[in-house]
């Protein structure tokens, strides 16, 4: 399966429904890629992910080794800091 951008334009609750569907999904064995902007979805739910800068990949991996400070600060443009909450990785702007 191949949603691209499944979650878009989705309040927040129904957003964690679909992530949970699709996660749903692959335990049962079915392969999803996605294409998602949101960081802290992504990396809740993903067990790889892949990010990309110019139609290149930049990096490929877990996604405590893909979403680090560096890698959002060249794609987005915008510097991070990602936290800690209470076990869940939380990826904030740091204004």
């Amino acid at each position: 399966m191949l949603p691209d951008e499944p979650i878009a334009n989705l309040d927040l609750k129904h957003q964690i429904e679909v992530m949970k569907l699709l996660k749903d999904l692959v335990r049962k064995r079915m392969t999803v890629v996605i294409a998602i902007h949101d960081l802290n979805l992504a990396s809740m739910f993903a067990d790889k992910m892949i990010m990309m800068k110019n139609d290149k990949i930049l990096a490929i991996g877990r996604s405590e080794d893909v979403i680090i400070p560096s890698n959002v600060k060249s794609v987005y443009g915008v510097k991070v800091k990602i936290l800690d909450v209470n076990g869940i990785r939380v990826i904030v702007p740091n204004l």
